[in-house]
């Protein structure tokens, strides 16, 4: 209230709306921004470089989210494309050019620090300047590393080994039984302990203070870089200042170690650098780098502190990994147990003995070989224009890497890539000469493996931060603090508090549940579900706009679907699901277009089936020709075609639903309100007035539109006004339906255009996800082919090309209503915005503006309700309808809404359109079974996976079906 209270006041005191006005300037910001990025782009060399994803302004940021999650399948792809050539990605704030072949990995290696910058890549990657202060002003560590840290190694060595057997002690005793331990976390410690035995010694080392401090520095530093890295480039100092974690650790580290530093310096200053009985450790070797003044114990802690977080992280993932093959290929274990024995015994426990375990060595390095940190490693920032040898040019401030873990699959490097062999290196030293014993080493540098870099910047320890799996952005997600601090003290009086939470319910660690929710939604969906289901609670999720109440059951879908619309509003709902305001422009607040459907796009269904019959065929023959041979398609471009011409036939008639320029500009309305809603619902509220007025499409399409709806529309109003819904001409379409609907407010060519685009929105979009569905079902299924083909002829030859046919097609129906059974389009269904609190009959409060829904998916995954539900039975439906009673033939229809599905919600504002849709699609689908044999490309047998975005889901776009000319035809 306060909070509320302040900026009401502020704004009174300055005689306008601060919020308003500041949201105005905010956007004239962004826009400014965008056009000068716009001209930017186009002017740099970067367009000549072909790219994975979108490459344009705005669309690039569609790939830089893909990026968060999908990293390593972009860089594949790239790799798979652009064999030993260039390509570029989009991420959040940057560009990065991806190199790929050992040519590129050989001049990347070769370019000169003037050009490329190790440290300008790295200080930008780790966002060095927040996570670690100022190392990278003055990086002498780096030398000290290289040098001190290495040159000690074997003096120091009977340290370390004594550290590893007391590690393990400490956090695996040994012991005749088995015990458990979490991986990660355990290996962590033992490589802390191990570190700092050879850094800093006994008894610092073992304190559990001390080792606390590192390791929590080190997961901070991770995740504070993942986190700044999301943000745009003018963000990234508000955020990085706000998440740094350097001073307080300054602080605390000193305690630790500053009387032993200040000692030293001291001993420095009056005896130099080579005074007698110096230790052998970090801090002197430190010292002898560091100018003279940066010989503060501040500087000399950060440093500790920053070697320590190279050290920790990367070996504690190494020892992970390793640990997770041997665990997983238990057959090397006995040879590798006898050469580490038989090595000690003639060397000790000492650096020499090291190097003679070569089959461990190769374990670990085929270990590093298909799990290494990163897809894309050896970042470089150009500094000035690079030129590649075939011409390409990598302009000033571009990031650039090479592709390394492809290059690891590589079958011509590593036969049989992709299976793991653990002696493959050691076998490989045994070659006939004396190089062979070398380059195979697990820290040899050569151009087939990129774990450790190449050039004067392979690894020193400290580089090895570079190879930070960018998949660490998963962790990434935080409100603004003071908001946040505002949040944190509604979220604590909300009623919402007391219903259970999947993930994290705090303020600011909810947020990795929100992210976790955009490629993981379903999975936990799942996990309440079973978790909660059969005690009748709710679960709340939340997603990157919202907390989401999701009920589970009959009995709550009972109650969701009887709440009246003064306490659960579906229009404020879908408002917000599908950012009505910016996608459909304001429908949502006169949408008299759902009475429309409801009443006379369903009742003229009968009397217009002949046109949408004839369209169907003639939309097959344009975009599927029979032949005798197969034709390969893109399966769900071709069915939006079909789709979108049988809807429009049915909408506006002939000769519009045939015209080129009208259906493009149905189907990409249909798709940009698509990827419109996905952009938009990723940013929080007072950001979405921007993005969504920088996306939306809704006036150029009414205008483009217009173009060819206009005249009729002008002239239908005009006999409208001139005799009234009892003129003599009257037409039987959606612009009239529309017509007769509208207030007569509403009834000018602007408003009936956008409605038209609306009601194809939602023809186009479903119907062409349930006929891709259906379509991989039947490839994937064929056995039910030959009863379908069969029923749909016996049912035309009784009843022709009619809607009173499709009643008769049962197998068809049950066919088409396991597939969405199976591959429905959400998770979560039946959304609604509590406009007042409510409360279930199991006492749960729902708070007004909290939203919720039914979990829809795991319910049609029910045993009870579908025996072996994770089995497709085609006919499933149409034996149930074989029952006793008279409501078995009805019940189980597809149209039909039962308690056990929730495709077509429920209740009064059940699918307005399923009558029409259900129509459309069987129809579709019985002339397809009719006429064509259908496969997947290749003849594969195995079903396209479908795509998961939030709690949506998607047939794959990508996939291609190939049909034939059916041999009876």
């Amino acid at each position: 209230m306060s909070v509320r209270y302040s900026l009401e006041h502020l704004s009174h005191l300055l005689g306008f709306d601060l919020v308003s006005h500041a949201t105005r300037f905010a956007g004239i910001l962004v826009l400014t921004y965008g056009a000068f990025r716009y001209i930017e782009a186009k002017r740099s060399p970067l367009n000549a470089i072909p790219t994975i994803g979108h490459s344009g302004v705005l669309s690039s940021y569609l790939t830089a989210f893909k990026w968060l999650r999908a990293g390593p399948q972009l860089v594949q792809e790239g790799y798979d494309r652009y064999p030993n050539g260039v390509f570029k990605v989009a991420t959040i704030s940057k560009w990065i050019v991806i190199l790929t072949g050992q040519k590129h990995l050989d001049e990347l290696r070769k370019a000169s620090d003037d050009i490329l910058s190790f440290e300008g890549a790295v200080d930008e990657n780790l966002q060095v300047k927040y996570t670690l202060g100022d190392v990278h002003e003055t990086p002498y560590q780096i030398a000290t590393v290289k040098s001190s840290v290495t040159r000690n190694l074997a003096l120091k060595f009977d340290e370390v080994k004594d550290e590893i057997m007391e590690a393990f002690k400490t956090y695996i005793p040994a012991s005749e039984d088995w015990i458990t331990v979490p991986a990660y976390e355990t290996l962590m410690h033992i490589v802390c302990r191990t570190s700092n035995r050879y850094f800093v010694g006994l008894p610092l080392c073992r304190d559990p203070g001390y080792m606390s401090l590192q390791e929590q520095f080190t997961i901070q530093v991770v995740k504070s870089a993942a986190i700044i890295n999301l943000f745009p480039n003018f963000l990234k100092p508000i955020v990085g200042n706000c998440l740094t974690v350097v001073r307080r650790s300054i602080k605390r580290a000193t305690d630790y170690l500053g009387p032993m530093i200040e000692e030293r310096i001291s001993q420095v200053e009056q005896h130099g650098i080579d005074w007698a009985e110096k230790p052998n450790d970090l801090i002197d070797w430190l010292l002898e780098n560091a100018p003279r003044e940066l010989r503060t114990v501040a500087d000399i802690v950060l440093r500790i502190l920053a070697v320590n977080f190279a050290a920790i992280h990367t070996s504690t993932g190494s020892c992970t990994q390793s640990l997770y093959d041997l665990a997983a290929h238990p057959e090397y274990l006995a040879e590798m147990r006898e050469e580490a024995e038989n090595a000690i015994s003639a060397y000790g426990w000492t650096k020499s003995a090291m190097q003679h375990m070569r089959k461990i060595d190769s374990f670990l390095k085929e270990s590093q070989r298909l799990h290494s940190m990163g897809y894309v490693q050896m970042l470089r920032k150009a500094k000035k224009d690079w030129t590649l040898s075939n011409g390409t040019v990598i302009p000033a401030g571009a990031f650039v890497g090479i592709a390394s873990h492809p290059m690891h699959q590589e079958e011509s490097s590593f036969p049989e890539p992709n299976t793991f062999k653990g002696f493959r290196f050691s076998e490989l030293r045994d070659g006939d000469g004396g190089l062979d014993s070398i380059k195979h080493q697990m820290v040899a540098l050569t151009l087939d493996t990129v774990v450790f870099g190449h050039g004067r910047h392979a690894c020193s320890c400290w580089q090895l931060v570079q190879t930070l799996n960018l998949d660490a952005f998963r962790f990434a997600g935080i409100f603004v603090l003071t908001y946040g601090a505002f949040k944190y003290i509604e979220a604590k009086r909300s009623p919402l508090s007391a219903i259970p939470t999947i993930g994290y319910s705090g303020v600011f660690s909810s947020n990795l549940t929100a992210f976790k929710w955009l490629g993981a939604g379903p999975q936990l969906i799942q996990e309440g579900y079973d978790r909660i289901h059969f005690r009748s609670l709710d679960e709340i999720y939340l997603d990157s706009i919202k907390w989401i109440v999701i009920l589970t059951g009959q009995k709550h879908l009972n109650e969701l679907r009887k709440a009246s619309d003064d306490i659960l509003s579906f229009e404020d709902a879908a408002g917000v699901t599908i950012q009505a305001k910016y996608t459909l422009g304001d429908i949502h607040e006169t949408p008299y277009r759902i009475t429309t459907v409801k009443s006379s796009v369903t009742r003229n269904l009968a009397l217009k089936f002949d046109e949408v019959k004839d369209e169907i065929m003639e939309s097959f023959k344009t975009h599927v020709p029979a032949s005798e041979d197969w034709i390969t398609v893109p399966a769900y471009e071709t069915l939006m075609h079909i789709v979108c011409r049988t809807s429009n036939r049915y909408f506006v008639g002939l000769p519009l639903c045939r015209d080129p320029g009208y259906m493009t500009l149905q189907e990409q309305f249909a798709t940009q309100v698509v990827a419109s809603v996905v952009i938009i619902n990723l940013f929080p509220d007072f950001l979405k007035p921007i993005i969504g007025n920088c996306l939306t499409v809704v006036r150029r399409s009414i205008k483009q539109a217009t173009g060819y709806l206009g005249p009729t529309i002008e002239e239908r109003i005009s006999q409208l006004e001139r005799h009234g819904s009892g003129r003599t001409e009257k037409r039987n379409d959606l612009i009239d339906w529309l017509l007769e609907n509208a207030p007569r407010a509403r009834r000018t060519i602007d408003d009936i255009v956008l409605r038209i685009l609306a009601v194809n929105f939602a023809a186009i979009h479903t119907s062409t996800v349930s006929c891709t569905q259906s379509l991989y079902d039947l490839a994937t299924h064929p056995e039910y082919l030959a009863e379908m083909h069969e029923e749909a002829e016996e049912v035309i030859n009784a009843h022709g090309w009619t809607k009173a046919a499709m009643q008769h097609m049962r197998k068809i129906d049950s066919f088409l209503k396991e597939s969405q059974r199976l591959h429905g389009t959400g998770y979560v269904r039946m959304h609604r915005k509590a406009k007042k609190d409510w409360t279930l009959s199991d006492g749960t409060d729902i708070p007004a503006d909290a939203f919720v829904g039914i979990a829809s998916h795991p319910m049609h995954r029910e045993e009870s309700s579908f025996p072996e539900p994770d089995t497709f039975k085609g006919f499933r439906f149409s034996e149930l309808r074989d029952g006793d009673g008279e409501l078995d033939s009805i019940k189980h229809q597809m149209v039909a809404l039962t308690l056990d599905t929730v495709v077509f919600g429920h209740g009064r504002h059940a699918c307005p359109r399923r009558f029409f849709a259900v129509n459309e699609i069987k129809a579709i689908f019985a002339y397809c079974i009719m006429n064509y044999d259908v496969q997947l490309e290749g003849g594969s047998m195995e079903r396209p996976s479908d795509l998961v975005f939030e709690s949506h889901l998607l047939p794959d776009a990508k996939a291609k079906l190939r049909f034939r000319k059916r041999s009876s035809t």
